[in-house]
């Protein structure tokens, strides 16, 4: 009979699951090494050490952050569209 493995079961993430930054557009991804396979949820602006960079940022915090980041590289237009989903990332899912 056929068995899945650990890592055939393990979700795989397309975006950082603190401040929604795609992996593709962060190379600096937080590497969890267990049970021989890794998982990737963070990014390393965000988590690092087994623990979050800033463990006590609220969400709306972090949109601010997010907010004052796209600004800064000169994103224009409606912002909000980057930070209306953080709610639904793991990190925020159970405090919204």
């Amino acid at each position: 009979m056929y068995q899945k493995t650990t890592t055939q079961t393990k979700k795989k993430y397309t975006v950082c699951q603190s401040c929604g930054t795609p992996f593709s557009k962060n190379k600096n991804n937080y590497f969890k090494i267990t049970g021989g396979s890794y998982s990737v949820k963070y990014c390393t602006d965000c988590f690092q050490d087994d623990g979050f960079k800033e463990p006590d940022l609220t969400l709306e915090e972090m949109k601010q952050k997010l907010h004052a980041k796209l600004q800064s590289i000169g994103m224009p237009g409606n912002l909000e569209r980057f930070t209306d989903r953080l709610h639904t990332l793991e990190r925020w899912k159970d405090k919204s």
